[in-house]
């Protein structure tokens, strides 16, 4: 879905997130780059990504001097192209999109508030495991992107990254579990109350 007033802005389809640095900015695995909120997200394979092409086409044929001379550097090499696939983390024939930002992304739910009755903003508060409105590597979003080209360090086509709406649950794919579904507790070794501790 693009958007009228630019172009170059559209909702993706949904897929899963993965690599969300939502809520706090994050510097790479060494820290050593500037700080940006973030995410990927991964769409199955046989996902219709036509307006996702359509967008990377037209940011990267205004940057390089056309669609042919664009379609050319990309099919060469030259230029970076953001959406990928087969990266061996994800299920087979998935593609990708990263997407960063200096600026906080809204995040939202697919339900709606009662009483706004816009989408339901998602907090940082609710981000801990197990919530139902956690933001965990796996579940369904869809995003919002700006796609633009670059030639600086680099050079090619890249996505800024808007806002985030929480679609659903799927499989996690970090397999992290919340601490007390993991962990028996030893009724026996808990006091029966304070009197026990202190005496």
């Amino acid at each position: 879905m693009s958007n009228d007033a630019n172009p170059l802005r559209i909702i993706t389809p949904v897929g899963r997130l993965s690599y969300p640095h939502l809520f706090a900015p994050w510097g790479g695995p060494n820290g050593d780059q500037t700080p940006k909120f973030g995410a990927t997200i991964v769409f199955d394979a046989d996902t219709d990504l036509t307006s996702i092409k359509e967008v990377i086409a037209a940011a990267g044929a205004k940057k390089f001097g056309g669609a042919k001379k664009f379609e050319t550097l990309l099919a060469q090499g030259v230029l970076h192209n953001p959406l990928r696939q087969n990266d061996e983390k994800y299920p087979e024939g998935s593609w990708y999109i990263g997407a960063r930002t200096d600026k906080r992304p809204g995040v939202v739910d697919r339900t709606a508030d009662p009483q706004t009755t816009r989408a339901r903003v998602i907090t940082v508060e609710e981000q801990e495991t197990g919530n139902q409105f956690e933001m965990y590597p796996g579940c369904l979003i869809r995003i919002s992107v700006t796609c633009f080209g670059y030639n600086n360090v680099g050079k090619g086509v890249s996505f800024a990254l808007n806002n985030v709406q929480r679609m659903g649950d799927a499989e996690r794919f970090d397999s992290r579990v919340k601490a007390d579904d993991e962990f028996d507790a030893e009724m026996a070794e808990a006091p029966a109350s304070l009197d026990d501790i202190l005496s």
